[in-house]
């Protein structure tokens, strides 16, 4: 065990000193940095959420309901518009004999597309007159077709009468319209038609059978026979007389009616629409004239109807 004195303690603190004192030259110790281990959480599809799937849902029904109808319409539109630039027409006739016209049957069930005109003429013959058009997408598509189409007047085994369209070849994309008027003796035995297209018949007697499916405009004047008129959504103006003993029969789903019944008159007429509105000569839209030999029945869903007397 050592003993210092007093004057003997600057000597040990200086020695002390020594130790405490940093030294310069020491390089600082900094602790490494270790990588993290923990991975941050990703954010999930919006459209794997709930919320997601119903909007998701909702676009992809807007887009069936409205925009795909668009780019279908915009691109017939587009089809239609290059198929009516390209179009070339011609004009023709043909003509038909009846040995016997009041029993002849006219039938133009056929021609549903084609806007149709009807007229009664003195004489016995059948008379066509017609305007053919075709349309292609190619001018030369379009020319090929009006080249090969044969329109004609025929005369069936039954003594029905009809009018053949014949076409030969391929033409590519392209079709044909026809409007036609006939020229008809002023009676014949029966008038048979299912139209599309806007129908006009004048001065003329037959049974006439119309039956529609589409929204044809059918307008009769000055006509007598037996009438079944059916114009589905388009609408009947009719100017005329019925046959003595006959049932006749006008109906429309959504298109107007409008009778004049011309002097003399001599029914029983029943009148209804579901929602259009009715206007007749007798209270309740329901009355008899003359001696009744005749019946009459005038129907729609939601077209107006007008009946009046010809006075």
């Amino acid at each position: 065990m050592s003993i210092y004195l007093d004057d003997e303690l600057p000597k040990n603190q200086e020695e002390n000193d020594f130790f405490d004192k940093p030294k310069t030259d020491e390089i600082p110790y900094t602790p490494p940095e270790y990588p993290s281990h923990r991975t941050k959480k990703k954010g999930g599809c919006f459209f794997t959420t709930p919320l997601g799937c119903v909007v998701g849902l909702a676009f992809v029904g807007f887009s069936c309901v409205c925009i795909i109808p668009i780019i279908i319409t915009v691109g017939c539109g587009a089809l239609a518009t290059a198929l009516f630039t390209n179009s070339v027409s011609r004009t023709g006739s043909e003509a038909l004999v009846l040995e016997n016209p009041t029993t002849a049957r006219l039938d133009l069930s056929d021609f549903g597309s084609s806007a149709i005109k009807i007229q009664g003429a003195d004489g016995d013959e059948i008379t066509l007159n017609y305007e053919l058009t075709t349309y292609g997408l190619r001018k030369n598509d379009a020319q090929d077709l009006l080249d090969n189409i044969k329109i004609s007047l025929v005369r069936q085994p039954d003594n029905r009468i009809t009018v053949n369209v014949e076409k030969s070849g391929s033409f590519g994309l392209s079709f044909h319209e026809i409007d036609f008027t006939l020229i008809v003796p002023p009676e014949l035995a029966e008038v048979t038609l299912q139209p599309t297209s806007d129908v006009i018949i004048e001065n003329l007697e037959a049974d006439f059978v119309i039956d529609s499916t589409s929204f044809p405009n059918i307008r009769m004047t000055n006509v007598l026979g037996q009438f079944d008129v059916d114009a589905a959504s388009g609408s009947i103006t009719f100017s005329g007389s019925f046959r003595s003993g006959s049932s006749n029969r006008f109906q429309t789903s959504s298109g107007d009616i409008m009778l004049t019944l011309l002097e003399p008159v001599s029914l029983t007429y029943t009148a209804q629409s579901n929602t259009g509105s009715v206007v007749c000569p007798d209270a309740g839209c329901t009355g008899s004239y003359g001696d009744r030999t005749s019946t009459l029945q005038v129907t729609s869903d939601s077209g107006d109807i007008n009946i009046r007397l010809s006075r």
